[in-house]
């Protein structure tokens, strides 16, 4: 199969989003305690940080915003002459706009030197990891081992946010990548263009 067909593009895309979040609590989850059970002064310590750097997190992000982005030239390229649609939808497409100048501003460097979709000048900031407990699970921490205790659908996710240039929130980027695969999946259901 073409390495920039639209169909391996989304499964690098689909992969590279399953990655935001991870079911392993242990992995991700430390733990410090400090003092004895049950002895005054005795403290938990939590980070949702894990072995995970911050480097690592970004490359996660990267992944997933430039395979999202890139899909702007694989669509356009099926397209052919009707290529300008593409633009056309980006243009009122807010979540695609900021996408894609967040894609340039790691291939270009910031700020962006050149024209941006969406005018605001998006960068990533508070890149760090969340525990996300769905309702009805649960989450735990047994406080004589350190060990982690959460049912299967608990996840640390990814975290960021996206602001402006002045450092002023936009989105949340979880919030973004959503609207963007949104975005594209309406796109291609509108111009009968199929994975």
């Amino acid at each position: 199969m073409d390495f920039n067909s639209i169909e391996e593009r989304l499964e690098r895309l689909y992969s590279a989003i399953d990655e935001r979040a991870d079911v392993d609590l242990q992995k991700h989850v430390r733990v410090k305690l400090v003092g004895t059970p049950g002895k005054e002064p005795f403290e938990a310590k939590i980070s949702f940080d894990g072995v995970e750097d911050r480097a690592g997190k970004s490359r996660v992000i990267i992944s997933i915003n430039e395979n999202l982005a890139n899909l702007k030239d694989n669509l356009k390229n099926r397209l052919g002459a009707r290529r300008e649609l593409v633009e056309e939808f980006i243009d009122t497409n807010v979540a695609l706009q900021l996408l894609i100048d967040l894609a340039n501003a790691n291939k270009h460097g910031y700020p962006l030197t050149r024209t941006e979709r969406s005018g605001r000048s998006p960068r990533l900031e508070n890149i760090g990891c969340s525990c996300v407990v769905p309702p009805g699970e649960t989450f735990g921490i047994n406080l004589k081992s350190g060990q982690v205790i959460g049912s299967e659908k608990c996840r640390i996710e990814i975290t960021a946010d996206v602001v402006d240039k002045a450092g002023e929130p936009i989105c949340k980027w979880s919030s973004l990548i959503n609207d963007a695969i949104e975005g594209w999946e309406t796109f291609m259901r509108q111009h009968n263009i199929s994975s």
